[in-house]
């Protein structure tokens, strides 16, 4: 597995400061097939970067946390994409609302989260997308795997996004193709720690 680089990581985030981003990320993989489909000679062995990009999406009681290698649009980016279910948590007491200060916090903040991550049900899935490494096979997913998570603290509003948010966690997965979802073709790791920035994103043009 391809060594995270944490300190370049956080250099290369912090530039992004002055559009209130602060923290880091990184992702490395290891892919059993090793050429681009079909008859790319571009190896993806090692394979790994550099969050220049990190973020938060929402929509009816979803959390999507974004970790991008380059700060531009989605389908220009290698990404890694952990979708949680933050209402069904909710519900489940895993996470709480913080009624004083208005936002949703770890239900037990002495002891990380622990969360399978799987393709159906459950609380989290993840995706890995290739858009500029290997644009021909460009998104896979996490049939199994762990989001552990150690601090999460986020909007009851989202149009408070990016206001006193934090996030901090790990995500270890095996990754399929969907045209062969019962074939591994590769294990993910990923790290975060960041403060999502605020909304509306600024335009990447």
């Amino acid at each position: 597995m391809v060594r995270v680089r944490w300190t370049a990581a956080l250099v290369a985030v912090a530039l992004a400061g002055c559009d209130g981003l602060q923290g880091g990320g990184a992702v490395s993989a290891n892919f059993f097939v090793e050429e681009c489909p079909p008859d790319d000679e571009l190896d993806l062995n090692p394979y790994g970067f550099d969050a220049a990009w990190l973020a938060t999406e929402r929509f009816s009681g979803v959390l999507i946390i974004q970790i991008q290698e380059y700060r531009v649009r989605i389908e220009e980016s290698d990404s890694v994409a952990v979708r949680v279910e933050m209402a069904k948590m909710i519900d489940a007491g895993l996470l709480e609302i913080d009624e004083a200060n208005d936002r949703i916090v770890l239900a037990d903040p002495s002891t990380p989260l622990v969360l399978p991550v799987g393709t159906e049900g459950g609380f989290a899935n993840a995706t890995l997308s290739l858009f500029q490494t290997c644009p021909d096979f460009p998104t896979l997913f996490a049939t199994s795997g762990t989001l552990r998570i150690s601090d999460w603290v986020i909007a009851v509003d989202p149009e408070d996004t990016g206001r006193g948010e934090r996030l901090v966690g790990t995500l270890t997965a095996t990754l399929a193709d969907a045209a062969a979802p019962d074939t591994p073709a590769a294990t993910v790791a990923s790290e975060f720690d960041f403060e999502p920035p605020r909304r509306p994103t600024i335009s990447f043009k």
